[in-house]
């Protein structure tokens, strides 16, 4: 992921840390950096599963390297 604010290159979301993963069709800013966006099923794909948590792995560890720098 480029920044805090780019999207998985399969359009895909999670709101619990990387345990699940849900589809979703499109999004808005709606300011104040929030985004609003319809959310679609979740995610059963075991490859792509694997390809997004790799993801968010590597995201995470960014953040980390990140706040410690600072």
């Amino acid at each position: 992921m480029e920044d805090e604010y780019a999207c998985s290159p399969f359009h895909h979301i999670t709101e619990d840390g990387g345990y699940t993963y849900h589809k979703f069709q499109n999004y808005i800013m709606i300011g104040d950096g929030k985004m609003n966006m319809r959310v679609t099923e979740q995610e059963t794909d075991r490859e792509r599963l694997d390809r997004l948590q790799r993801i968010w792995v590597a995201y995470q560890q960014k953040l980390n390297e990140t706040v410690f720098s600072v």
